[in-house]
């Protein structure tokens, strides 16, 4: 019986030890365990993630390797609930030799605003950022294939989120209660659809779901479809084509975009779908290349307001098809441009960076010698003689 009681002690003392010291090493306020002769993990401070909860604050920059004991080590890893609870923790960089982020590793990071997922990243953990309600941007790299179960659950703070078309798997409720998530960009092969709680209820608040294989500058594409746009524009020329191809305007494609002041639609465009423009109340001018208005139309693709208030431009000679043709016919404003009564415009190159077009929607590539003519910048013409 004394043997068995000095054994049990031994053992005991033996925990303790171990408990206390249960990140290997630390450094820079940055704590490690040790995986193998070459890499590390970060980890809590001490023996379970609940003995500290304010080990992390402010901003916590992690290195790509460290070097403890006359060893370099390369960080390959966030652990299991690493910055569990780091309520202080606001800002943390991530290195491109982490692969994987761990279960619950944020979990609760209520403080934390910000993060970008670096192209070394390959999977995140159930749980990860579990209730990070103060997160309201997160960027995904390409090389994401999968996100654990809960891992962006009551993330109440993002407003939107792009899946990266490496993505293969979203875990169970991985975005459940994320009420303030009304925009998903689409980059996988996943069918994500607004209002679904498919997919780890990634699009169930999403007012819109932007589906995208392709882009120019800041416009999505989807196949043969304009289906997004992410800037900040408030004057417009759309691309000439997609892929030597012609192209629709998606749904919703550009809805509430309240910055729109005026939009040029090159000839390439062959419809318009629901809601596309609807919302964008500011829409001052909006100015067509086709003589032939496009036929693939409806009349929610635009709001009432711009049937009252909107200013259509149409090629000299196209007044008339376009105030008959279906629903371009209900613009109460409809005029056509005159080429040749447009006054000079001085042009500066160096003062904008929109894209340059010429009446027939052609997009300009050489805009430091522009021939002479009427060309189309920001959707307003200018003459070069």
């Amino acid at each position: 019986m004394k043997q068995f009681k000095k054994l049990a002690m031994a053992i005991a003392g033996l925990w303790c030890c171990m408990a206390t010291n249960a990140h290997d090493f630390e450094v820079d306020g940055i704590y490690y365990n040790i995986l193998t002769t070459a890499k590390v993990e970060i980890t809590f401070k001490g023996s379970s993630y609940h003995e500290y909860d304010k080990e992390y604050t402010g901003k916590a920059e992690i290195p790509g390797s460290v070097t403890y004991n006359g060893n370099t080590y390369s960080v390959t890893s966030i652990g299991d609930r690493a910055f569990y609870g780091c309520t202080g923790l606001t800002c943390i960089t991530i290195p491109n030799s982490v692969a994987s982020i761990g279960d619950q590793a944020f979990y609760g990071c209520t403080g934390l605003t910000s993060i970008t997922i670096p192209n070394s990243v390959t999977s995140i953990g159930g749980h990860a950022f579990f209730e990070c309600t103060g997160l309201t941007c997160i960027t995904i790299s390409n090389s994401v294939t999968s996100t654990g179960e809960y891992a962006f659950h009551n993330c109440t703070g993002l407003t939107s989120i792009t899946i990266p078309e490496g993505v293969t798997r979203i875990g169970y409720h991985a975005f459940e209660y994320c009420t303030g998530l009304k925009t998903v960009i689409n980059c996988s092969s996943l069918d994500i659809s607004a209002g679904s709680s498919d997919h780890g209820n990634v699009a169930y608040y999403a007012d819109k779901v932007v589906n995208v294989d392709g882009q120019i500058g800041d416009f999505f594409f989807h196949k043969t479809t304009l289906t997004g746009y992410v800037g900040n524009q408030s004057e417009l020329a759309l691309p000439e084509d997609y892929n030597d191809e012609k192209y629709m305007i998606g749904n919703s494609a550009f809805r509430n975009n309240t910055n729109l002041t005026s939009v040029f639609i090159t000839a390439s465009v062959t419809g318009i779908e629901e809601n596309a423009f609807n919302g964008c109340r500011n829409l001052a001018s909006l100015t067509m290349a086709s003589p032939v208005p496009p036929a693939s139309v409806y009349e929610n693709s635009f709001g009432t307001i711009n049937y009252i208030y909107t200013t259509l431009y149409v090629p000299e000679g196209s007044l008339a098809a376009y105030q008959t043709a279906d629903v371009w016919k209900y613009f109460m404003k409809i005029k056509e441009y005159d080429p040749t009564g447009i006054e000079d415009v001085v042009f500066d190159t160096e003062s904008s960076n929109l894209p340059i077009y010429n009446l027939q929607g052609v997009r300009m590539k050489d805009v430091d010698n522009l021939p002479s003519g009427i060309h189309i910048q920001g959707g307003k013409k200018f003459v070069v003689k």
